[in-house]
């Protein structure tokens, strides 16, 4: 994102789709523009509730939509989006 702001562009909204841990350091550098897919059960959904209930740490400025399956998460982008996809 910065690399992209250093050559004078910048993304409208970022969508991050995640199910590990891994996932979450992402996340914390969105803007409120942004969305979070975090799928259900898995670890990023956990530290996501975790981080909202917990109040030490900066919030995560980006939306968040759980998801279960690839339906689901097609579903829920397309609705987030506004897009008509096959």
């Amino acid at each position: 994102m910065e690399e992209r702001e250093r050559n004078g562009g910048k993304y409208e909204r970022i969508f991050v789709i995640g199910d590990g841990g891994n996932d979450f350091c992402p996340c914390k550098l969105l803007t409120e523009n942004d969305v979070i897919f975090p799928r259900k059960g898995y670890r990023l959904i956990k530290k996501l509730e975790r981080l909202s209930k917990s109040g030490d740490e900066e919030p995560v400025l980006a939306s968040i939509v759980p998801w279960e399956d690839g339906e689901d998460l097609l579903a829920s982008f397309k609705q987030v989006a506004g897009l008509q996809l096959e």
